[in-house]
């Protein structure tokens, strides 16, 4: 997998077809991390890694470092497979509903956060067919 370039997908929403996610794998490897600005740090010290990035744009910038199963995200966002991706890590699709089978916007989904005082805990959902979830944490 070392030797495959960047892939990015874009998902569109199934209710209002607006764009809804647009999910990246980076190879990071080798190479000294540093978030861009705005994105969240996933990688502690700005260290040296052997990792890829996939980078999801739905709420906001965000990225979580990957270094099994990269084949396979590369395969779904090649096929554009959100099912597939949320199979992997459901961190990888927070805009795919697992109970109606499909891709929805930020402004579709019916969200909230969750807060344990002054700290994160998860952010949570509504589908267009109500179906809820927890989009992320």
């Amino acid at each position: 997998m070392a030797s495959q370039p960047s892939i990015s997908a874009k998902f569109m929403c199934s209710f209002c077809n607006k764009l809804a996610a647009i999910v990246t794998l980076n190879p990071i490897r080798g190479k000294n991390y540093e978030p861009s600005p705005g994105q969240i740090d996933v990688v502690s010290e700005n260290r040296v890694t052997d990792d890829w990035l996939v980078t999801q744009k739905f709420f906001g910038d965000g990225g979580l470092l990957v270094s099994k199963d990269v084949d396979k995200v590369y395969k779904a966002l090649k096929d554009k497979d959100a099912k597939a991706l949320k199979a992997i890590d459901y961190e990888f699709a927070y805009f795919y509903c697992r109970d109606c089978g499909e891709v929805y916007c930020s402004d579709c989904w019916d969200w909230w956060e969750i807060w344990d005082g002054c700290f994160f805990e998860e952010r949570r959902g509504r589908c267009p067919m109500g179906h809820e979830h927890q989009l992320d944490d």
